[in-house]
């Protein structure tokens, strides 16, 4: 199971919350940073995680509630 390790902080200029986004363990042992919105890849394996750091499912399961293909 991947766990996060720390947050990193960008800091967006005045008048501008500063952005946060978790740096996770992938089960493979590479670090992901989690800055992207939609999904972020592992950069050593096929995992993809979200902005707060969970793990996506494959996405070859992504829209099989609603009939999508991705």
């Amino acid at each position: 199971m991947s766990t996060i390790e720390t947050y990193l902080t960008e800091q967006r200029g005045p008048g501008y919350p500063d952005k946060h986004a978790p740096v996770v363990r992938c089960d493979c042992g590479s670090k992901v940073e989690c800055w992207d919105a939609w999904s972020n890849a592992c950069p050593t394996c096929p995992r993809e995680y979200n902005s707060d750091g969970s793990e996506l499912a494959p996405r070859r399961f992504w829209g099989e509630e609603t009939g999508e293909r991705f």
